[in-house]
C-alpha cells in the first residue's frame, strides 16, 4: 500500500487541506486551548498542564476518551508505545484499567498492511479520522474494537521534526464525524503539547547541566563552522556579574582567548580526530579569563553533514586548575630529583633511549657526560649530611649554569651526575666539560662560615655514524670507562673515550 492509497474507514491529511468555518464547537474549544496554552508555558507545563488540557477537551467535545500516548521506541521493525494521560466520562472505558492496552508493542513484519500505512501517516505529522465499522477487517479494527471505540480521531504529537507520540479521542457510543475547523483546533492542541515536551526537555537539560556546572564548574559553547561563529558561556572568559550570559564572536576573536602554545596542540588533535571519523574531542587547554591563563578541560561532540565534512563542534569546558596542579606534581616527582630539583635517572633513561634511537635511524650524533664528584665521602663525613645535601645542590646550580639551552642534566645517582649534549664534535663536547670541570672548581660552598671546595671528574663519550651498533648499555660503558680512567690518573680532570 503506497502513501497515496485510501483506507477504508479512514480519512486522513494535513493542516492545509481543512476547511475552517467557525462553528458552536469551535467557539467552546478556542477558550480552552487559550486556557491551556497559558498553563503550558506556565510552571504547570508538564505533566499537570497537559494532563488539565486532555480533561478539557474530553469535557468541551463530548468523546467518551481522550487520550495520549506516547512512542517509547521506533524502528522499521517494532513500535513500543504507552498511555501516559487519559481522560475518560465513564471509567468502563479507561485503558488504564486494562494492563494489555496501557503499554503496546507493534511488530511492523506481523501487521496489517493498513496499520503500517497509518503508522507512516502519523510519521509524517498526519491527522486521522476513521469509522471502526467502516475499516476492513485487520488488526488496528480488532484492536479498536476490542476498547469498545466506534470513531476515532488521532493527531501526530511532532517533537524538533520527530514523531513523539499521539493525541486520540475517542467515541465509543456512537460514530462522529470530526469537522474541518474541529480537526484544526486538535492539531492546535497537539502543538501545545509538543511545546510542554519541548520545554520540559529543556528544563530537564537545564537542571542536569545546572547539576554538572555546579560539580565541576564547567559552561557550555557551540561553534559553527558554516557561519564561522561560536556561541559560548559568558563565564568561560569573565567572572564579573551583570554581563550578558552568552557570547557570540567570529572564531578568529574567540582563538584569543586560547594561549597560543595551546593552539597548535589543540588544532591537532582536532585534525586526527577528523581524520579517524572520531565524533568527539577532549583537550586540555588554557583559556584566558579576566586577563589571566587558567587551565580547561575541553570535551566536544563533532557533528557532520551528510558528506562527512565537520558542521558543528559542540560542549562543555571544565575547569581543571585543581588537577592540572596535582598532574604538575606528579610529574615533577616522576622525573625530578627530589633533592637538587635537577631530572632524576627515569628522565635521563628516556631522553638517553631517545637520542640512541635518532642515533641509529637518522644518524645524529651526541655526546654523554658522566659527572662524579672527587672525595664527596669526605665532604659527609667531615661536614655532616646535610653540609653534603647543600654541596649537591651547589654543583647542580653550576652545571646548569654552565649548560646552554637544549643541553640536558640528570643526578644520575649519589655524587655521580650525566649531562647529554646533542650534535656536539669531540672537541665541542670535551670543551663544555672542561667548562663544566673549571667552574665547579673555581666556585667553592661557602655555608656556615666554612668554605668547602669541590672537584669533578669527568668521563666523556661521543656517540657518532661509527656507533650506530652500540645500544644502551654499551654507551654507558664507554662513558663510565672514560670517568674511571680520570679518577685514576688523579681525578679533577676530563678524559674522553676514543670509542
Amino acid at each position: 500500500m503506497n502513501n497515496n492509497e485510501k483506507i477504508p474507514g479512514v480519512r486522513t491529511g494535513n493542516i492545509n487541506e481543512l476547511s475552517l468555518d467557525k462553528s458552536e464547537e469551535v467557539s467552546n474549544l478556542l477558550p480552552a486551548l487559550a486556557r491551556s496554552a497559558e498553563k503550558l508555558n506556565s510552571a504547570n507545563g508538564w505533566p499537570d498542564g497537559v494532563s488539565d488540557l486532555i480533561d478539557s477537551l474530553g469535557l468541551i467535545t463530548g468523546v467518551n476518551r481522550v487520550w495520549l500516548f506516547q512512542v517509547l521506541e521506533l524502528s522499521d521493525k517494532h513500535m513500543l508505545m504507552n498511555f501516559p494521560f487519559e481522560w475518560v466520562d465513564d471509567q468502563k472505558y479507561a485503558l488504564k484499567k486494562r494492563p494489555r492496552f496501557i503499554t503496546k508493542h507493534w511488530k511492523f513484519e506481523t501487521c496489517s498492511p493498513t496499520y503500517r500505512h497509518l503508522v507512516e501517516s502519523r510519521r509524517r505529522g498526519e491527522w486521522q479520522c476513521s469509522m471502526i465499522h467502516e475499516l476492513d477487517e485487520c488488526d488496528f479494527k480488532e484492536y479498536q474494537s476490542a476498547q469498545g471505540v466506534q470513531s476515532t480521531i488521532s493527531i501526530p504529537v511532532m517533537v524538533q521534526g520527530e514523531w513523539w507520540g499521539l493525541l486520540g479521542l475517542d467515541d465509543c457510543t456512537k460514530p462522529y464525524i470530526w469537522k474541518d475547523e474541529e480537526i484544526a483546533l486538535l492539531r492546535m492542541a497537539a502543538h501545545l503539547i509538543s511545546t510542554a515536551v519541548l520545554h520540559n526537555r529543556l528544563n530537564s537539560t537545564n537542571r542536569q547541566f545546572e547539576i554538572l556546572s555546579g560539580l565541576t564548574e564547567s559552561s557550555a559553547w557551540e561553534l559553527d563552522i558554516n557561519t564561522g561563529y561560536c556561541w559560548f558561556d559568558s563565564k568561560i572568559i569573565s567572572t564579573t556579574k551583570g554581563l550578558s550570559d552568552n557570547y557570540h564572536q567570529p572564531l578568529p576573536q574567540v582563538l584569543r582567548y586560547i594561549h597560543p602554545d595551546d593552539l597548535k596542540e589543540t588544532f591537532s588533535n582536532l585534525r586526527n580526530r577528523l581524520n579517524n571519523g572520531d565524533s568527539t574531542l577532549r583537550q586540555d587547554l588554557r583559556i584566558l579569563r579576566d586577563n589571566r591563563y587558567v587551565w580547561s578541560e575541553v570535551i566536544a561532540r563533532i557533528s557532520r553533514d551528510c558528506e562527512g565534512q565537520m558542521e558543528k563542534v559542540a560542549g562543555i569546558i571544565i575547569d581543571i586548575p585543581g588537577r592540572k596542579k596535582k598532574e604538575e606534581e606528579l610529574y615533577r616527582k616522576a622525573t625530578q630529583d627530589p633533592l637538587t630539583g635537577i631530572a632524576n635517572r627515569g628522565s635521563f633513561d628516556d631522553r638517553f633511549r631517545l637520542m640512541i634511537h635518532r642515533l641509529q635511524n637518522e644518524g645524529i650524533p651526541f655526546s654523554l657526560l658522566m659527572l662524579d664528584i672527587d672525595h664527596f665521602k669526605k665532604v659527609n663525613d667531615t661536614w655532616g649530611h646535610d653540609i653534603g645535601d647543600q654541596a649537591l645542590k651547589h654543583m647542580t646550580r653550576i652545571v646548569q649554569g654552565t649548560l646552554r639551552e637544549g643541553e640536558f642534566a640528570a643526578r644520575f645517582g649519589g655524587e655521580e651526575f650525566a649531562v647529554l649534549l646533542q650534535n656536539d664534535s669531540p672537541v665541542a663536547s670535551e670543551t663544555i666539560a672542561e667548562r663544566i670541570r673549571s667552574s665547579v672548581e673555581g666556585s667553592p660552598l661557602v655555608t656556615e662560615g666554612h668554605t668547602i671546595h669541590m672537584t669533578l671528574s669527568i668521563g666523556v663519550f661521543n656517540a657518532t655514524e661509527e656507533h650506530t651498533d652500540l645500544d644502551y648499555a654499551a654507551i654507558l660503558n664507554k662513558a663510565d670507562g672514560a670517568l674511571y680512567k680520570a679518577k685514576k690518573s688523579g681525578r679533577n680532570r676530563v678524559v674522553s673515550s676514543q670509542g
